[in-house]
């Protein structure tokens, strides 16, 4: 994953006529219910990213990404896939934001099969020398006799946030 990232930046390099922001990251950490209990409190993961191109400066900073994440805890295990809108600063170091639902999730909760879709997240953090640190809230909306169920999370991970607005 490193060397991918790694080249990021010479893919900027042929589009510097035109506008382009680039986004991949993956990160791990904290993730909590918003019931907090003990057994809905662990570990989450996620590999994202996003690529936008065009002639105007809004390609700089916006652009659409896809995301693949998972949460272990007592209670649940879960991975999900889903589509995103980021937003990306201009600066160095580069705060951002996704927007996102999720396309499928599936896993186990409460010791049964659960199947869940279309559940937003929101997503905040930055980019800086090759890091990412970020915060996130999701619900999960699942079709399985499951209730449907808030989490909170605090990640940190590596990462690149490249736009060509520093070159404007």
């Amino acid at each position: 994953m490193q060397r991918v990232l790694s080249i990021l930046p010479a893919l900027a390099l042929p589009c510097l006529s035109g506008c382009i922001s680039v986004v991949a990251d993956a990160q791990a950490g904290f993730v909590s219910s918003t019931r907090f209990e003990k057994q809905r409190i662990g570990g989450a993961a996620q590999v994202a990213g996003g690529f936008n191109i065009g002639s105007d400066t809004d390609a700089e900073h916006f652009g659409p990404g896809l995301d693949a994440r998972a949460k272990v805890t007592r209670d649940i295990q879960q991975v999900g896939v889903g589509p995103h809108l980021y937003w990306l600063s201009s600066s160095w170091v580069s705060p951002y934001a996704r927007l996102g639902t999720t396309l499928v999730e599936l896993g186990r909760v409460d010791d049964a099969f659960s199947v869940g879709a279309l559940g937003p997240r929101a997503e905040l953090g930055f980019f800086h020398s090759g890091f990412v640190v970020s915060t996130y809230a999701e619900w999960d909306l699942r079709w399985t006799e499951q209730k449907n169920e808030g989490f909170v999370g605090l990640n940190i991970g590596v990462g690149h946030a490249l736009s060509s607005a520093f070159v404007h």
